[in-house]
This record gives structure tokens, sequence and C-alpha cells, in this order.
């Protein structure tokens, strides 16, 4: 399946271990990108489970965990449901870019959130995240988000919730 000029299977494939996915994930991801090439804009896990050597049940409860991950995002339209890999584009895409680049636009992205801005300690706060903690820009703006939404609104805060969800785990 190609996305305006990029062949997103390739990009799956040389990326999936980076955000998180496995091959079975891989292989439904492009079941379902043969089956939206083809117009078929519903999630058939008959269909899938003919094509894959897990079981029906497997293959429904990985869909609802890429569901969940936002890798499939599900709509409804004109009483329809759909779906779409938009965000699977843009974390292909966004893994593409430089670990410093991810970086400063974290940065910026925090300082516009909680209008604040980062001491050299705070900036290499959320640098971690991404290389200790091996999070992705999505995984933290939906984080950062939620936290400014509560009111909390420091990097020190953020943290402190990352730390505590890695140690949970």
């Amino acid at each position: 399946m190609q996305h305006k000029y990029v062949n997103i299977q390739n990009l799956v494939i040389a990326k999936y271990k980076e955000i998180k996915l496995d091959e079975f994930d891989c292989i439904i991801i492009f079941l379902l990108l043969d089956q939206l090439s083809d117009g078929i804009c519903r999630i058939n896990t008959d269909y899938l489970s003919t094509k894959m050597t897990i079981s029906k049940n497997e293959i429904s409860r990985r869909i609802v965990e890429l569901i969940n991950r936002e890798i499939i995002v599900i709509e409804n339209e004109n009483s329809s449901e759909t779906y779409h890999f938009n965000n699977l584009y843009k974390m292909l895409l966004v893994e593409n870019k430089s670990e410093n680049d991810l970086i400063l636009d974290m940065v910026s992205y925090i300082e516009k959130r909680f209008f604040i801005t980062l001491s050299p300690i705070d900036i290499e706060i959320v640098k971690n995240w991404f290389v200790k903690f091996k999070m992705d820009t999505n995984q933290l703006t939906k984080l950062i988000d939620t936290i400014s939404n509560y009111g909390e609104k420091t990097v020190r805060y953020v943290n402190k919730v990352i730390i505590n969800k890695n140690n949970a785990k």
C-alpha cells in the first residue's frame, strides 16, 4: 500500500519494533491496508482468520489493542463504521525524524501547552522520555494533554507519571 509516494508496508517492516508492534500486528495491518485499497472499509475478523495462523479471538484481541493504541482509528460516517491508519502514517513518518528533532518538537509543544519556558534540566528530562522510557510522540502528547487538562503544568509532574507507569509494568 502506497501513501503519497511512501510505501507504508516497507516503513512498517523497517520500524515495527520501534513502534512496539510484533509480526502478527504487522500482518493484520497489511491485510487491512489491502482491504482498504480494495475499497473494503469494515474490519472483518472472519476474513482475517482465513489468512492467518492465529485464532479469530486472538485477531480480535489484537485489533482492539491496535484501536486502543490509535494505530487503527475507527470512525462512524453516515451510520457506517469505517477505519483508517492516519495515526500510523504519522507515527511512521515521525519515527523517521532524528531524535533531536523529536526532542525539540516535544519541548516546543510542552512550552506552548504549559505556557512555560523549559530549563536545561527539564529538556534533559524530556530527552529521557524518548531515550530511557522509549516513549513516542503520540503517547507523550496524549499524556501531556491529559495532565494539562487536570491543571498540572510541570515537566517534573509529567516525569513522575511516566516513572510510575513504568514501575507498574
